[in-house]
C-alpha cells in the first residue's frame, strides 16, 4: 500500500511539473522532507502527506484513506513478527531457513536445547541438517521448532506455515524426485552390458553435479 501511495503522490508531481524543491516550496518543509517522503522507504507521517495532497490539488480524503491503510498494513505485520511470525521478504528456500535460524536465536535457544525440549522428538544433527539445507525441512520439524520457540500468536503459526509451503515444500519435493531418479538410474544401470555402466555412471554425476541446487540455508546455532 505504500508503494500505491507513492506512486500516487509522484505521478501528481509530475503531471504538475514540480521538481522536490518547488513541492518543498509549496508545503512549507525542506526539500529533504519532500526526499525522504517519496523515497518508499518508509510510510510519510500524516502531515507531510496531507500537505503535499493540499498543494497538488488532489482529493485529500481518499489520499489520507490510502496513507492510513498503509500504517495499518505496517503495524500489522510488525505486531505480527513481534508475535514470532515469519519476517516479511522471504522470496526462497535460503531465505525460509534463514529466517527459520533466527527465529531460534530470538528465543534465545540452541539446537541442542530445541532438540531437549521436543522430548527427544527432534534431534540437534538434523535441526542443523535442516537449517543448513543439507536435507528438507518437514512441516512438523518447523512447526515444532516455532511451537517450542513459543509462537503462539495464530496469525503468527499461519504465517510460518504458509511460508513452509511457498518455499520449503518445494525443495522438499525436488528432493524427493532426485531421489526417485537415482533410484529409476541404478535400476537402469544394472540392466546395462558391464563395458557401458562406467560410462553411463560418469555421465549421470555430471549431470547431477550441474543440477545441483546450492547450499543456502542458516548455518549451526551456537
Amino acid at each position: 500500500m505504500n508503494d500505491a501511495l507513492i506512486e500516487l503522490l509522484e505521478c501528481r508531481r509530475l503531471e504538475r511539473r514540480l521538481t522536490y524543491g518547488q513541492l518543498a516550496v509549496l508545503i512549507k518543509r525542506d526539500s529533504s522532507t519532500v526526499s525522504r517522503a517519496l523515497s518508499g522507504q518508509k510510510i510519510p507521517s500524516r502531515a507531510v502527506v496531507q500537505l503535499m495532497a493540499r498543494s497538488l490539488h488532489m482529493d485529500e480524503a481518499t489520499v489520507m484513506a490510502i496513507r492510513d491503510e498503509a500504517a495499518a498494513i505496517k503495524r500489522e505485520s510488525q505486531a505480527l513478527r513481534t508475535a514470532g511470525g515469519s519476517p516479511d521478504g522471504m522470496k526462497t528456500h535460503g531465505d525460509f531457513l534463514n529466517a527459520l535460524g533466527e527465529l531460534i536465536r530470538g528465543a534465545n535457544l540452541s539446537q541442542r536445547e530445541i532438540g531437549l525440549k521436543s522430548y527427544g522428538e527432534l534431534k540437534r544433527s538434523t535441526i542443523g541438517a535442516a537449517l543448513r539445507g543439507e536435507r528438507s525441512a518437514s512441516l512438523s520439524l518447523v512447526m515444532s521448532i516455532v511451537q517450542i520457540c513459543e509462537v503462539r500468536h495464530p496469525d503468527a503459526v499461519s504465517a510460518w506455515e504458509e511460508a513452509w509451503y511457498d518455499l520449503a515444500y518445494p525443495d522438499r519435493e525436488r528432493r524427493r524426485q532426485r531421489r526417485w531418479e537415482a533410484y529409476s538410474f541404478l535400476r537402469y544401470l544394472r540392466s546395462l552390458p558391464g563395458h557401458r555402466q562406467a560410462s553411463a555412471w560418469a555421465m549421470y554425476k555430471a549431470r547431477r553435479r550441474c543440477d545441483q541446487t546450492p547450499r543456502t540455508g542458516s548455518g549451526d546455532i551456537r
